[in-house]
């Protein structure tokens, strides 16, 4: 009789943890789902400056030189320049979204 009870307690205990975990992640969930918006944001803009770069560089043939002018070639790196920063700029942006999201939810 004794082991019964045990049994029913160990059981009610587990039910209950397992209750508060679900209650936990529900909670949690809308701060997850923002967190994913935010990480897709991120990676498309990321994608974005990758992609423009790769189809400016695959029209250059790279055994080939070119003399480009130094306006143009001043205006291309700084074209560049202000991609970099973009895409830094979105990584120290995400981090900050994500962490002070997860932050809120603790």
């Amino acid at each position: 009789m004794k082991d019964r009870k045990r049994k029913s307690q160990r059981l009610e205990e587990l039910s209950q943890q397992k209750n508060n975990k679900i209650l936990e992640i529900k909670n949690k969930l809308p701060v997850i789902i923002t967190n994913v918006d935010i990480l897709y944001q991120f990676w498309d803009n990321q994608i974005d400056c990758i992609t423009n770069n790769s189809n400016t560089l695959r029209s250059v043939d790279e055994k080939e030189k070119i003399k480009i002018p130094k306006k143009l070639a001043l205006s291309i790196e700084e074209d560049w320049r202000n991609q970099s920063n973009s895409c830094e700029e979105n990584y120290v942006r995400m981090k900050h979204l994500v962490t002070f999201n997860f932050i809120l939810t603790e």
